[in-house]
């Protein structure tokens, strides 16, 4: 068992420990900026949703959300985003939707693991690991197809 007195000093160390060192601070620190600021867009919107729903007087959320049972013709809830236009158009219109910025945040919550990956495919290059690279290339591929297939 090696004992960290038996590590050379970190200085010592070659530099592509330094370089793989930054590359994980850099996507820790993108998916837990990214986790955290979408978690409190998600908890913005629903407070509003339900501040807004307190001033129109009781509903039901689970039954607005969740809509009629045919969601297969297209018929969905009113408030629920199944497009990004829609979530566009739900942030655009005076006053703003409140499931909208749900809809964003969750949006965001999605994108975040995503964006981790875009940043990490140049930074493998540069470091020379192309071992990951192909493999972060592979991921982003079928994040990719996954986004275009539907």
């Amino acid at each position: 068992m090696v004992t960290s007195s038996q590590l050379p000093p970190r200085a010592a160390r070659s530099g592509d420990d330094a370089e793989t060192r930054m590359l994980e601070i850099l996507v820790g620190r993108v998916l837990f900026w990214g986790g955290l600021i979408s978690i409190l867009v998600v908890v913005t919107g629903f407070g509003w949703h339900l501040l807004a729903g307190a001033a129109e007087g009781p509903y039901d959320l689970v039954g607005e959300v969740t809509g009629p049972s045919s969601a297969s013709a297209g018929d969905y809830a009113p408030g629920v985003f199944v497009s990004g236009a829609q979530v566009i158009q739900g942030l655009r219109q005076r006053p703003i939707d409140p499931l909208a910025i749900i809809a964003l945040g969750l949006v965001m919550l999605l994108a975040t693991p995503v964006l981790a990956v875009v940043l990490v495919v140049p930074a493998f290059a540069v470091i020379r690991d192309y071992r990951y690279l192909v493999i972060s290339l592979i991921i982003l591929g079928i994040l990719a197809a996954g986004f275009l297939i539907g």
